[in-house]
């Protein structure tokens, strides 16, 4: 019979910590993290003008939108 494979993540506090001081954006899913790629003129055209949309729809509502670069915590810290 096989061992367990025991998971050795990290703490979201170390997650935290590390993120900060590191050049690439990393996301966290329970204990592990995911190098996130790189965008490119395409792709940003594209997050513009939804940008754009979503934040004309928002207009006058207690939505608010972003368009990138901001942190979700989800689930008590296991996803950002």
């Amino acid at each position: 019979m096989g061992a367990l494979l025991q998971k050795h993540g990290i703490t979201e506090q170390d997650y935290l910590h590390w993120e900060a001081a590191n050049e690439r954006k990393h996301e966290y899913i329970d204990g592990d993290c995911y190098a996130m790629a790189g965008a490119g003129e395409k792709h940003n055209r594209i997050t513009g003008n939804l940008f754009f949309q979503l934040r004309l729809a928002t207009r006058g509502t207690s939505c608010t939108v972003f368009a990138s670069d901001m942190k979700c915590r989800l689930e008590q810290g296991r996803f950002y």
